[in-house]
């Protein structure tokens, strides 16, 4: 069959080379009929029309085309199938995370809630420490101007006590001590150990 095509395709060459080195004049009508009805290398006797040729081209196209538009269809529910199970797949992929993302937006909310929590009491505890601060600062304050005189009054008295006390140990020691320097120099003091 496919010498049959081969020497189909070869002689239409051929025919068409004969119409187009005839006269305009002679190229109407059966031009291999003029030409003896046989040309090159067509070494059949030729009883088709001219047309016949260009029904069996058409009848390939269009067989040619038929099974391009099979392919294609073919091609096109292949392709339509592999994106509808693309999408059940993606389908089943959001509904086995929808789970785990709901869970991650409860906990992003619990830990917002819980970052503005720790910052109101943060917030407390430093209002409650600034109070503290100044009233810690008032009370001294007023501690110290208010009752500076007393204190003033309690070290002065201790002070003149211990002035007084130490008057009365001063004078015992005093005594005891001159009474020992007069001893040690009656008996000779430093100036024996000078001479040794």
């Amino acid at each position: 069959m496919s010498a049959d095509i081969a020497e189909i395709i070869d002689c239409a060459a051929n025919e068409w080379e004969v119409l187009s080195q005839l006269p305009v004049k002679h190229a109407i009508g059966n031009a291999i009929s003029d030409s003896g009805f046989r040309h090159g290398s067509c070494s059949y006797l030729r009883v088709m029309s001219d047309f016949s040729a260009l029904t069996w081209w058409i009848g390939i196209l269009t067989v040619l085309v038929g099974i391009q538009t099979v392919a294609i269809a073919v091609l096109a529910i292949k392709g339509q199938r592999l994106f509808a199970r693309a999408h059940t797949t993606l389908d089943g992929v959001d509904r086995a995370l929808e789970p785990i993302t709901q869970g991650t937006r409860e906990l992003i909310q619990d830990l917002h809630a819980l970052r503005e929590t720790a910052q109101r009491a943060e917030r407390g505890v430093s209002a409650a420490i600034d109070g503290v601060t100044r009233t810690t600062d008032h009370v001294k304050h007023a501690v110290v101007r208010r009752f500076w005189p007393v204190f003033g009054t309690v070290a002065a008295g201790r002070a003149v006590f211990r002035a007084i006390s130490a008057r009365r140990s001063a004078s015992r020691k005093t005594r005891d001590d001159e009474i020992a320097d007069a001893r040690f120099v009656a008996e000779g003091g430093p100036v024996h150990e000078q001479l040794r």
